[in-house]
């Protein structure tokens, strides 16, 4: 999954739709902080109206992927895409090393974890 995630990621770098650090910002803020709660399949099922929507739904989510909006099999992931877009996150999302980065994606992960933990342990109290 984080390849095809990758993949996509080249593939709107490529397109100039957004610039790597916007590209994290849109993931971490949005499906990512949904994902960290319930897994896609869930989250895509709560996009519906009402359940018996759901196929529908996905029907639709299918034909964006066919219509173009995604990175199609023959989108190739060149040297020269690669070089750049490396040098752009080195430049600008690691222009302060690892140890800041680290120590956010550690203390995120913990209060993450504590809020599901939270969360879970209010829904086993009150089941309403």
């Amino acid at each position: 999954m984080q390849a095809a995630v990758l993949k996509e990621i080249f593939h709107i770098y490529s397109q100039g739709v957004a610039d790597a650090a916007t590209i994290d910002r849109a993931i971490a803020i949005g499906p990512a902080l949904r994902w960290a709660v319930m897994g896609p399949s869930s989250v895509f099922y709560l996009g519906t109206q009402t359940p018996e929507m759901y196929e529908d739904f996905v029907k639709g989510l299918v034909n964006e992927i066919k219509g173009g909006f995604v990175a199609d099999a023959e989108f190739d992931i060149d040297e020269s895409l690669i070089a750049t877009y490396a040098r752009e996150v080195y430049q600008t999302i690691g222009s302060k090393g690892q140890s800041p980065l680290l120590s956010l994606r550690n203390s995120g992960v913990i209060g993450i974890r504590k809020a599901l933990e939270l969360a879970s342990a209010t829904r086993e109290v009150d089941p309403s």
